[in-house]
Parts: structure tokens; C-alpha cells; sequence
């Protein structure tokens, strides 16, 4: 008996992430305003729950640099209120991590700003 296989999930994970990718690029370049890009990135999130099942959004401010949150996706109210509450020095596993992201310096590469370890 021959049994010929062969494997497809990389095929079958790009199809789906594929218009997740698209969805993003056409929701954050037709707007002018980061309030509103906000809010439009975090509606593309939320249509592809298969391929980010959750997401929290954070803004630098220009400023202090600091990060401060701006939404979420996949989250229940009380996960998004904790999340919100959270700053950087914050004392749990979360406000560490926000911590490390506003201690990364900014790169800009192909007109996007970048994390940089």
C-alpha cells in the first residue's frame, strides 16, 4: 500500500491570514487621524478571531514616551478594564511588559515605526 501525504497548513494558514493582512493595510492607510486608525485596526482584529483571537493596543505618547492604552479586541470587560489600568512600573506581569515596550527605542523602517531590542 502507497499512502502519498502532504502537508498544507502552511498553505491553508496563508489563504486566511492573507486577507487579515489586507484588511489591516486598507483600514490603517485610508484614515488621517491615530484616534480613528485606532479604532479601524482594532475592527480588522476583530473579524479574524481564527488568527489573532485577542489584542491589546497601546500608543506612545510623543511626549513622554510613555505608553498609554487605546483598546482591545477579544477581551471581556473585565480583562479590558485590566488591561487599561495597567501602566508601566505597574506591579504584575503586565505592567512589566509594558515597561520593556516603552523602554524599546523607536526605528522607523519602510515609513513604519518598529520596536527595536
Amino acid at each position: 500500500m502507497l499512502c502519498v501525504c502532504s502537508e498544507v497548513t502552511q498553505l491553508v494558514l496563508g489563504a486566511r491570514r492573507m486577507p487579515l493582512l489586507r484588511d489591516l493595510a486598507i483600514e490603517a492607510g485610508e484614515t488621517r487621524s491615530v484616534e480613528i486608525t485606532c479604532l479601524n485596526v482594532l475592527a480588522a482584529l476583530s473579524d479574524h478571531p481564527l488568527d489573532i483571537p485577542f489584542a491589546a493596543l497601546y500608543l506612545r505618547s510623543a511626549a513622554s514616551g510613555e505608553l498609554a492604552f487605546s483598546g482591545a479586541v477579544g477581551l471581556d470587560a473585565r480583562t479590558r478594564e485590566y488591561f487599561g489600568s495597567r501602566a508601566a512600573g505597574s506591579d504584575d506581569a503586565l505592567g512589566a511588559a509594558i515597561a520593556e515596550a516603552a523602554a524599546h527605542r523607536m526605528a522607523r523602517a519602510d515609513g513604519v515605526d518598529v520596536f527595536v531590542k
